[in-house]
């Protein structure tokens, strides 16, 4: 990420090496195609590499991501558990990620 960016927009950066993971927390979410619009533009503006949005595992999140099928994971393509193991050896995710936690 260009050292120019500005980085107020995420709750978190998760640093490695040579790679930059911005995360996005809700422990509500009512409207995902709000969120992909939003994290779209955060990645746009700030010139993220990757974004992490970490939700709340809750019955009411899994069932929104049922009924939006693959368009959200289309911009979140890897897994959770891809995600979080690349992350927990220090290494870059690969792209968009949605964490259920």
């Amino acid at each position: 990420m260009a050292d120019s960016a500005d980085r107020r927009a995420w709750d978190a950066v998760i640093e490695g090496s040579d790679w930059e993971a911005c995360l996005d927390a809700e422990t509500r979410v009512g409207d995902l195609q709000a969120v992909q619009r939003r994290v779209a533009l955060k990645q746009r503006d700030g010139g993220a590499r990757n974004a992490i949005l970490l939700h709340a595992d809750t019955r009411h999140h899994r069932e929104l991501l049922r009924l939006t099928g693959d368009g959200f994971q289309t911009q979140f393509p890897i897994t959770a558990r891809r995600s979080l193991a690349a992350l927990g050896a220090g290494r870059w995710p690969g792209g968009n990620s949605l964490i259920l936690l």
